[in-house]
């Protein structure tokens, strides 16, 4: 896993600040706007931890949320990203709770987690994609030609 950020020429994960809320800021720029400061205040959101996990191919953060109609009501959950931004594990809003609730809900998804399945399947789906794109693109070259 330690290659793979290098080989799809992205920056792996890697703890660039001791702030934990610039630190998730940081890593997750230009790949997702869940950090963001407007996203993190209409949620009532605040970043505890942050962590890289499998050789920086995977982000983490432990966050404190508002529970919605409970007014004044926090939670903590665990945040799990890919190198694309993509959420790879969040629990639910009625499942945060305690820090050690957190922890515990994230070591267990963890436990049956595999990354490089994970990986496999996400290019697949983009090799495909980009199959599709190429093929829409010689139909577009071949119709320019016949109407020309």
């Amino acid at each position: 896993m330690k290659n793979l950020a290098q080989s799809l020429n992205l920056d792996p994960f890697a703890q660039r600040s001791y702030n934990a809320k610039s630190d998730a800021q940081r890593n997750l720029s230009g790949r997702t706007h869940y950090v963001d400061d407007a996203t993190m205040r209409y949620f009532s959101a605040r970043i505890l931890s942050t962590s890289t996990l499998f050789d920086g191919a995977f982000f983490m953060i432990r966050e404190s949320t508002s529970l919605g109609n409970e007014y004044g009501k926090r939670g903590q959950r665990v945040v799990v990203f890919d190198l694309f931004g993509d959420i790879v594990f969040r629990p639910d809003m009625s499942e945060c709770g305690s820090e050690a609730q957190a922890r515990k809900r994230f070591e267990e998804w963890r436990a049956g987690f595999d990354p490089v399945a994970h990986y496999c399947l996400i290019f697949e789906e983009r090799a495909r994609r980009l199959e599709r794109d190429a093929n829409a693109y010689r139909n577009a070259i071949i119709d320019l030609r016949i109407a020309a």
